[in-house]
C-alpha cells in the first residue's frame, strides 16, 4: 500500500512540476527530482518514506536550508534567509506549530 501510495505522489508531483514551475515559485523538474531523491533517502524512517514526512514535505517545497542546528533525538531548526523563516522540527523530525 505505501509503495502504491509513493507511486501516487510522485506522479502527481511529476505531472504538476511544469504546471507549478511555470508559476515560478518551484524550481525545475530536475531540481524537484533531486529533492525527492534527497527527502526520500535522508527523511526515511521505520518504513515511512521521507517525502510523508514534515522535514521532507518541507524540504520538497523550500529545498535545502541555509542553516541547520542540529541536536539528534532532540530538535532539529531550520533558517532560509529568504523570505526570513526559521522552522523546528521535534526529535522526531515532526514540525512544531
Amino acid at each position: 500500500k505505501l509503495t502504491q501510495e509513493m507511486d501516487k505522489v510522485r506522479m502527481r508531483l511529476a505531472m504538476e512540476s511544469k504546471r507549478m514551475s511555470a508559476q515560478l515559485w518551484l524550481p525545475a523538474e530536475s531540481e524537484i527530482e533531486r529533492r525527492i531523491r534527497y527527502a526520500e533517502e535522508r527523511f526515511s524512517k521505520d518504513g515511512v518514506n521521507g517525502l510523508l514526512t514534515d522535514r521532507g514535505r518541507t524540504y520538497l517545497k523550500m529545498g535545502p536550508p541555509d542553516e541547520i542546528e542540529s541536536h539528534p533525538g532532540v530538535k532539529e531548526s531550520w533558517r532560509y534567509r529568504q523570505g526570513n523563516r526559521f522552522l523546528e522540527f521535534d526529535g522526531e523530525g515532526k514540525l512544531k506549530k
